[in-house]
């Protein structure tokens, strides 16, 4: 089941995450109408997510890989919602983040 995570939560949910499932494999994957699911990256170490707020700006960081040869910074510059698909048997969970554009 997916369940939307409000922003008064987003801190507190991304450090948790980022805390819990360091260094397990990850797939990101952007969707935009123009150019459908163009996948960023796949199989990288989770590294964490970040949210900044500040001064009515807001962005969330998505990084992913195990050194500075081998990693991926993905930023969202206007994020209006974030979603948590439960973990199962064959996967940790899917975070889903949409953007204001």
């Amino acid at each position: 089941m997916t369940n939307e995570v409000h922003i008064n939560q987003w801190k507190q949910f991304f450090d948790e995450e980022s805390r819990h499932k360091l260094d397990w494999l990850t797939t990101v994957e952007v969707l935009s109408p123009d150019n459908g699911v163009q996948i960023l990256s796949d199989g990288l170490p989770f590294g964490g997510l970040t949210f900044e707020d500040k001064d009515k700006s807001q962005q969330i960081e998505i990084i992913v890989g195990k050194n500075t040869e081998h990693h991926q910074t993905h930023n969202i510059l206007a994020p209006t919602k974030v979603y948590f698909r439960r973990p199962d048997e064959n996967s940790g969970g899917t975070i889903e983040i949409e953007e204001a554009d």
